[in-house]
């Protein structure tokens, strides 16, 4: 399932990251592209007329230029020169019977003035005279001409200016040039904007890469999110919004695991005391069927002996005496489960204040066999001890001396096959002796260890109304008592016995000035 959850994870996260990638890289290249050709369209279609405009303007400004020259100026040829060869032009003024008295040939530093022209050739070498394919008069006189060289596959753009003394300043510029520089210049400009294109969609591909490379991880780390895994973060680099937005990704991230941390321990919380209230109803429902159990023998038993003394059953005095006997037999018997019900209840309440003092482990299990000699003589069970003489307990000398003839009864019940009781103590841990009664007889099922220690409940189910007057509230009281005292306690089954044991205080041991509640383990079974 976590597989199969990864595997969508994944592949969603590559579509995510091909899809924006993608997005960004394609609609920046279609805006480049768009851009390009929109400019190489404007480029190929206006580029050679701005080059006739320029050049127009340019043919304007010589003529201008010269027509303000003193042609009487010794330095007039020189002027001359200098403005054709800055614009590249050729210029003649010619006089109003329309005679060349200025001229600039294909050598600018060859010139003619006021020589007469009687040499063909070098009438040949003047563009006045060419023939006029198109004219475009202006308003002030002057005009523009295209006219055809002598070689028919050339042509001249031609501005001509009047001027105030009846001459004409004629400028040339070859028009072929001009479109051939306009055609040089639109073919180098597309291919350098084809070369910037391409250089721009390499960087478009790797800024493209570089701006979704932190949404792609943010991507991924809200789907981890998502899947309940808080474990990734995004890297937060500079400023911007990008990285604002990680940061804020990153808190959400941290305060939705803190938050869903707190929701499943109190989730467990919550289970466990579902789980306790369940358990505590299920004894209190045992609790009321056993105490029914217990107390309705001897009520049946006390209503039968005292309704035979009223209907003068017994006549004679010794069996109004033996009724009288049963009854207060039974009475006896209900007191005692009552007063050890009640003592159950207050050390599980707590109400109870432990009176803890040194005292001597050995002396204390001595004197307690020593009251209970006859027990075991009547029972044919052999006891015996190994406690070291120089181990000191801490703790209510009374209730642990409870708890010890709780486990000791149940031992005595309980004791076959060779009916031996062993007493013995060890030390687990530095600040805890641990008091063990072992006796022979048969194991307690594997599933009942832990049911033991609920009220009223016995492991062999019998409920027979021995002399030991045993109602499976000693264990109880142990478990009462032990968590009350801050000790641990328990049961485990031997080869050839059962062995209960319950951990006591030592002298001299860390947690021994504190309270009853104390800093003492806590026990291996509650309720």
């Amino acid at each position: 399932m976590t597989k199969q959850k990864n595997g969508r994870a994944k592949a969603a996260s590559n579509r995510f990251t091909g899809s924006i990638k993608r997005k960004l890289f394609f609609q920046i290249v279609a805006i480049l592209l768009i851009t390009a050709a929109l400019i190489l369209f404007i480029n190929s279609r206006l580029l050679t007329q701005v080059y006739y405009w320029r050049e127009m303007d340019n043919l304007q400004q010589v003529a201008r230029s010269i027509s303000k020259m003193d042609q009487t100026d010794d330095t007039f040829r020189e002027q001359l020169s200098n403005l054709v060869s800055e614009y590249n032009v050729t210029a003649e003024i010619i006089d109003a019977s329309g005679r060349v008295i200025w001229a600039t040939i294909y050598d600018p530093y060859y010139y003619s003035s006021g020589i007469p022209l009687l040499n063909s050739d070098v009438l040949l070498q003047f563009k006045h005279s060419l023939p006029t394919l198109e004219r475009d008069e202006q308003k002030d006189g002057s005009y523009f001409e295209v006219r055809e060289g002598r070689s028919h596959d050339i042509q001249y753009l031609v501005y001509g200016l009047p001027t105030e003394s009846g001459q004409t300043v004629e400028v040339f510029a070859q028009k072929n040039v001009i479109e051939s520089n306009a055609i040089l210049a639109n073919n180098l400009f597309g291919a350098i904007t084809v070369i910037i294109l391409l250089s721009a969609i390499i960087l478009i591909a790797w800024f493209a890469n570089k701006f979704t490379r932190p949404l792609i991880a943010m991507n991924q780390v809200t789907r981890g999110m998502a899947q309940m895994d808080f474990s990734r973060k995004c890297a937060v680099k500079g400023k911007d919004e990008l990285s604002e937005l990680a940061r804020s990704i990153n808190v959400l991230s941290d305060s939705l695991d803190t938050t869903l941390k707190d929701l499943q321990e109190k989730n467990k919380r919550l289970e466990a005391d579902i789980e306790k209230e369940r358990r505590t109803e299920q004894i209190r429902k045992e609790f009321i069927s056993n105490v029914s159990h217990e107390l309705k023998t001897p009520i049946a038993i006390i209503q039968g002996y005292a309704e035979g003394l009223q209907l003068g059953v017994a006549q004679e005095p010794e069996q109004t005496a033996e009724y009288c006997g049963v009854i207060m037999e039974e009475t006896r018997r209900m007191n005692r489960m009552v007063m050890e019900l009640l003592e159950l209840s207050r050390y599980e309440a707590g109400a109870y204040q432990l009176h803890e003092e040194l005292f001597s482990i050995h002396a204390l299990v001595d004197e307690f066999l020593a009251a209970r000699r006859l027990l075991f003589a009547e029972n044919g069970i052999t006891v015996e001890t190994e406690i070291p003489e120089w181990y000191d307990g801490f703790g209510d000398t009374e209730k642990l001396t409870t708890v010890l003839n709780n486990y000791v009864m149940n031992a005595v019940a309980h004791a076959a096959g060779a009916k031996r009781i062993v007493i013995d103590c060890i030390q687990p841990t530095e600040n805890r002796y641990r008091l063990r009664v072992f006796n022979t007889g048969e194991p307690i099922a594997q599933d009942e260890l832990d049911k033991i220690w609920i009220s009223f409940h016995r492991a062999d189910k019998s409920r027979k109304r021995g002399a030991e007057q045993r109602y499976g509230l000693g264990l109880s009281i142990v478990r009462a008592l032990q968590e009350r005292y801050g000790c641990a306690y328990g049961c485990e089954n031997r080869a050839d016995g059962v062995q209960f044991w319950f951990e006591m205080k030592r002298a001299g041991g860390a947690g021994q000035e504190t309270d009853a509640s104390g800093q003492a383990a806590l026990p291996e079974h509650s309720d």
